[in-house]
């Protein structure tokens, strides 16, 4: 089982969901202590890949947790209903009031920290306990407040690369059209630079 709180979407966001849980459920491969019989595939187990996050991965209509497994594309015949060990991404949207039942509601109160009152169940309570940050040692606080600026400096690089990507794709485009004989005139109104950026551009390639 892998099991992750996701704040801010980010590219390739599924895909990467979805190696985790390949790679969570072949780790079992072969391991001694799972196999029921001679063969290393008896080895393998359901592998639940849960994902708690802080913005809308699928439309807003789609229910707040979204559960996807392997089945038939036309009689919708679930593979786990043939014995097989298989895996299953699950998606809770923290920002979704589509509940699929009282119990995702209390979950999403829980995770949003709102307020848990005496009315909630035992396990909503008892969790609120267990997460209570006075609970936490220094070395665990540290440990969470590292783990969340590495993930802060992460985002940042990626958003970094994809700004200077795209920007340097726009000096390519503005040099071409000049190439090509595009009057500076045409190439103001035709981008959001001026015309002396589009000169320090254009130096930029002829040095």
């Amino acid at each position: 089982m892998t099991i992750e709180l996701q704040l801010a979407n980010h590219k390739s966001f599924l895909e990467r969901t979805l190696y985790y849980a390949c790679k969570s459920y072949i780790d079992n491969f072969n391991n001694p202590e799972l196999m029921t019989n001679r063969y290393k595939y008896s080895s393998l187990r359901n592998t639940y890949a849960i994902s708690i996050l802080g913005f809308h991965l699928f439309d807003n209509t789609f229910p707040t947790v979204t559960h996807f497994d392997f089945k038939e594309r036309e009689t919708h015949f679930l593979l786990s209903e043939a014995r097989m060990h298989t895996i299953v991404l699950s998606y809770f949207t923290l920002s979704n009031g589509n509940f699929n039942n009282r119990q995702v509601e209390f979950w999403q109160k829980y995770f949003t920290n709102q307020e848990i009152t005496d009315e909630m169940p035992t396990y909503i309570q008892e969790a609120k306990q267990l997460a209570h940050q006075n609970n936490l040692s220094k070395e665990e606080l540290e440990m969470a407040e590292a783990l969340s600026k590495r993930q802060q400096i992460q985002m940042a690089r990626e958003e970094f690369v994809r700004d200077e990507g795209i920007e340097q794709g726009k000096e390519d485009l503005i040099f071409l059209m000049y190439k090509k004989g595009t009057e500076l005139t045409e190439i103001v109104k035709l981008t959001d630079y001026t015309e002396e950026e589009i000169k320090r551009i254009l130096k930029k390639y002829n040095q």
